[in-house]
């Protein structure tokens, strides 16, 4: 399971010739909402992420310098991938990646085609050829509306196959007598060093049915209820509990409230249909099908929206602040999209403030407030795009349009001075090394972009309430894909521009956001019209699929990438 996400694949033929049991062969699943019982658990990850957070900003500047024996470039061994690899102790507190559940739901659907992954795998793995078909993974990747588990071992158990996870609790549900569950971690690739090309994969598989006749016992669950409440207890006192008749919990409020995870219906109508499902990301689903599935999904009060923890400056005002308009926006897109009765008056926003994670009550506006916010980000968009002489197709304008934003908020902001601009979007850091105001930077233009993103989503599942939104929905569309904008800004500069036209378009912000003053003073080295930038790029086809060949060396100064290698 990869964050929520459980990959399904075919072990035995189907006993049903059926199209749609034929259909559920093979899914990769990924939690599009969790229900309303487990706030609580997410609000305790979103807490564990941002002490991370805290205590990295607490350690010595030194922590982020890069590594000067490490050139960027890895060689991966086949038969490693899936194995478990020990993470060094002084990373266990380093703070996860944001993007990176969306990030993968979306590469499966959108990047990984036959050309991008031939490309990536003759620099990566050590193999002579890949047989694959285009897109392999497209048509089974679904962001499903509910936990995946549940739609996991629905399909497990209907077509009698195994679901490849690191989960052990999907031992706990029912997957009939044949289903079963197989670790990643167990899977082994053997081949014969004279004949490369016949390649063996071996894993350990559990079935519950199995596991349970072997026990002895006639409910897995109840032997799992008995280890959680006696946790010291040996194998051969946990079965005689549960096959215990005169001590049964069936009854009591904590065995229901145990269970009642691993009893969640899931209809087949849902499961065959997972496909005409919206492919948002996890967190914009979850609010998606608290409208959608108001019963299911939403608890009394209000729908709640979680903002993961950005990879930002602990000490700073949380980077989502920037962005907030547009997902006031799209929230309220999709509320009026809805019947009067099914409506909500405002929206719980969960982010960092400060030390906290706490609710910001975001109110919704009317369809007038959405038609006036619509025309205004569209002037925005287009004004912008005339300052910089930048198609929206090419991510440079959308990191333009985003430090505009940045401008709009704060007009004293440094980084207006082109030098150290220019070094920031060039080299990647604005003044000798990379510090904490690069990775504050860093997290407020992915706020600004990944909440036009939100609204992009959403207003895919809204109804179109002006002429002008069909416009705006046209232009989001030219949004980088998140693989992109998870990445240091430098890398979407140089998939983009070379130096010289990183320098043309810092000039022309620069002038644009301080009001034209000498605005036809551009220094001869950064006169480049727009057709000399669109001459630098690499195809917005490329962009999409995230496969290009870069005008520069490329800088490795994430926040990862930044701690030296083993």
């Amino acid at each position: 399971m990869f964050s929520g996400g459980c990959y399904l694949g075919q072990i035995q033929e189907l006993d049903s010739q059926t199209h749609n049991r034929r259909a559920m062969r093979e899914q990769i699943c990924f939690d599009g909402a969790l229900p309303s019982e487990k706030r609580e658990t997410r609000l305790l990850r979103l807490e564990k992420s941002r002490r991370k957070l805290e205590l990295l900003r607490l350690k010595s500047q030194s922590t982020l310098q890069n590594s000067s024996g490490h050139s960027g470039k890895r060689t991966i061994v086949l038969e490693n991938i899936l194995r478990r690899r020990a993470l060094p102790v002084r990373y266990n507190d380093f703070p996860e990646n944001p993007f990176m559940v969306p990030a993968v739901f979306e590469d499966l659907k959108y990047r990984w085609n036959k050309e991008n992954i031939a490309t990536l795998v003759r620099d990566a793995l050590l193999i002579q050829s890949t047989e694959i078909k285009d897109f392999p993974w497209a048509n089974i990747t679904v962001m499903v509306p509910g936990e995946a588990d549940a739609y996991c071992a629905y399909i497990a158990k209907h077509v009698k196959s195994s679901i490849l996870t690191n989960d052990s609790d999907l031992l706990l549900y029912d997957l009939g007598p044949s289903g079963s569950i197989i670790s990643l971690d167990s899977i082994e690739i053997f081949w014969d060093p004279h004949r490369q090309s016949e390649r063996r994969i071996k894993a350990m598989s559990l079935s519950p049915a199995l596991v349970a006749h072997r026990l002895g016992i006639t409910n897995i669950l109840r032997f799992a209820f008995e280890l959680k409440t006696h946790p010291d207890a040996g194998t051969a006192e946990l079965v005689q509990r549960a096959n215990s008749f005169y001590e049964r919990p069936e009854t009591t409020p904590d065995y229901q409230a145990f269970i009642q995870e691993y009893h969640e219906g899931v209809h087949e109508f849902e499961v065959t249909n997972l496909q005409c499902l919206p492919h948002f990301d996890a967190r914009v689903s979850e609010l998606f099908w608290q409208f959608e599935w108001r019963q299911a999904h939403m608890a009394p009060g209000a729908p709640h929206m979680y903002l993961s923890v950005l990879n930002e400056d602990h000490a700073r005002r949380c980077a989502w602040v920037q962005g907030r308009p547009y997902r006031i926006l799209a929230y309220s897109s999709l509320n009026v999209s809805r019947p009067v009765s099914k409506r909500a008056d405002f929206i719980n926003e969960f982010a960092r403030r400060g030390g906290r994670i706490v609710v910001d009550k975001v109110v919704l506006g009317n369809v007038d407030w959405i038609k006036t916010e619509t025309k205004t980000l569209l002037i925005r968009l287009r004004s912008v795009q005339k300052m910089v002489e930048v198609d929206t197709i090419l991510p440079a304008y959308w990191i333009m349009f985003a430090l505009c934003e940045l401008y709009e908020a704060d007009s004293g902001l440094l980084i207006l001075d082109h030098e150290r601009l220019g070094r920031f979007l060039s080299l990647g850091y604005m003044d000798e090394n990379h510090d904490w105001n690069d990775i504050q930077l860093t997290a407020q233009i992915q706020a600004v972009l990944y909440s036009l993103r939100i609204l992009r989503q959403l207003l895919e599942g809204s109804m179109e309430i002006c002429d002008d939104m069909v416009e705006l929905k046209s232009i989001l569309s030219n949004l980088p894909p998140l693989h992109m904008i998870m990445e240091p800004t430098l890398s979407m500069m140089d998939e983009t521009l070379n130096i010289s036209c990183v320098n043309a378009l810092v000039h022309r912000l620069v002038q644009g956001l301080r009001g034209g003053e000498n605005g036809n003073e551009i220094h001869n080295t950064a006169e480049l019209t727009s057709q000399q930038l669109f001459s630098h790029s690499l195809g917005s086809q490329q962009y999409k699929s995230g496969v290009g060949q870069h005008r520069h060396p490329r800088r490795v100064d994430n926040i990862y990438d930044l701690l030296p290698m083993e």
